[in-house]
């Protein structure tokens, strides 16, 4: 049996999804803002910047499909050892309770074929030190280098702070998420910096 650091639960899943689609949703409401904006002439950064959020939730969409997929993969074979183990003994036997979970032990084909958690962690700190950054400066010289009112400055200076505090909570959430997964990995062979 193996101890709970090598497992991925459902609620893992659900965690890497809601970052991901809260990327994704941020990502294009603001990107689509910004094309606005440039369709009334005027120069705006998200544009470029706004694709990083968006690519990073695809990214940990992505992650998620795949050890979907794999988990029900795995918890249909469980399911079916566990009912081969009861009709071929007398006695009853204990059929695990946890098959909700997925233990990961990819071997070499699914280690290839899993997505790179490495990339959606750098991903997700780039995107949000590039965007909280952006932010800052437009916030501390819209009015001078923009010509932007003061009410942009503290749109700007809000913004930033947001993404710095999302950004600290999600990367602290995607690592413990990270860390999870190349323990669960590592069970199977080992995948670590994948």
């Amino acid at each position: 049996m193996t101890s709970d650091n090598n497992k991925i639960y459902p609620s893992h899943l659900k965690i890497v999804s809601l970052i991901s689609v809260l990327h994704i949703s941020v990502g294009l409401l603001f990107w689509i803002w910004s094309i606005s904006l440039w369709a009334r002439g005027e120069y705006d950064s998200g544009i470029v910047l706004f694709l990083f959020p968006i690519a990073t939730g695809l990214m940990g969409l992505r992650i998620v499909v795949y050890l979907c997929s794999y988990c029900q993969t795995t918890n249909n074979q469980n399911n079916q050892d566990d009912q081969e183990a009861l009709t071929s003994t007398d006695q009853p036997s204990i059929i695990s309770s946890d098959t909700k979970c997925c233990c990961c032990n990819f071997n070499n084909q699914q280690q290839q074929q899993t997505p790179s958690t490495k990339c959606w962690f750098i991903l997700l700190l780039l995107t949000h030190l590039l965007t909280t950054a952006v932010y800052a400066y437009a916030g501390a010289r819209g009015i001078q280098e923009f010509d932007k009112s003061q009410g942009y400055q503290l749109y700007c200076q809000i913004a930033a702070i947001c993404w710095a505090v999302s950004g600290v909570i999600i990367v602290v959430l995607a690592c413990r998420f990270r860390t999870k997964f190349e323990v669960c990995s590592s069970v199977g062979g080992g995948i670590g910096g994948r």
